[in-house]
């Protein structure tokens, strides 16, 4: 019935049996059924959300691939885990994991979403983690000295204008 839905259909096109896929083929390819899935997927969460959490709970949020996305997305939906275990697995995040450029999006939108029901204590250990900042190590670039500083307000100045309550000392920093 999901499926039908979406209207998605399977199709076997015979000149990808053949040949090698060209990358942006199969990115976009890769990308379409992403978002076929999480449409699936969030329609299960609202109908059957312990079927979702079910689904979702082996997904490892330090995945290098889409798992992370997944997951991200997953600890968006406050009917399927937690607030105290989002926050946990926030910040078990390994730092490459943290500042991952291609879940950026995910991971403030689990703040955003979430952040009203953070603890007070955990808040401040998700700014803290923020205010600490990537290396450039983690994205990969050459040594910029302003580099941190730039992402670090990027991610805090998205949170206030997303209505996330800070800390007078937060906000100042």
């Amino acid at each position: 019935e999901l499926i039908k839905d979406i209207e998605s259909f399977y199709h076997n096109d015979q000149s990808n049996l053949t040949g090698s896929i060209r990358r942006t083929e199969y990115r976009r390819n890769s990308e379409r059924l992403l978002g076929w899935f999480i449409e699936i997927f969030d329609r299960l969460a609202v109908q059957l959300p312990e079927t979702a959490k079910a689904f979702a709970s082996p997904w490892s949020i330090n995945d290098p691939y889409h798992f992370r996305e997944l997951k991200l997305r997953a600890f968006s939906k406050p009917n399927l885990f937690k607030t105290t275990f989002v926050a946990a697995e926030l910040l078990g995040l390994e730092l490459h994991s943290f500042w991952d450029r291609e879940t950026r999006a995910e991971l403030l939108d689990v703040l955003v979403k979430r952040w009203s029901e953070f603890s007070a204590e955990n808040q401040t250990a998700i700014m803290s983690r923020i205010f600490t900042g990537p290396t450039h190590m983690d994205y990969g670039m050459s040594d910029d000295s302003n580099f941190r500083d730039r992402t670090v307000a990027g991610y805090v100045r998205y949170l206030q204008l997303k209505g996330c309550k800070l800390s007078a000392d937060q906000s100042n920093q």
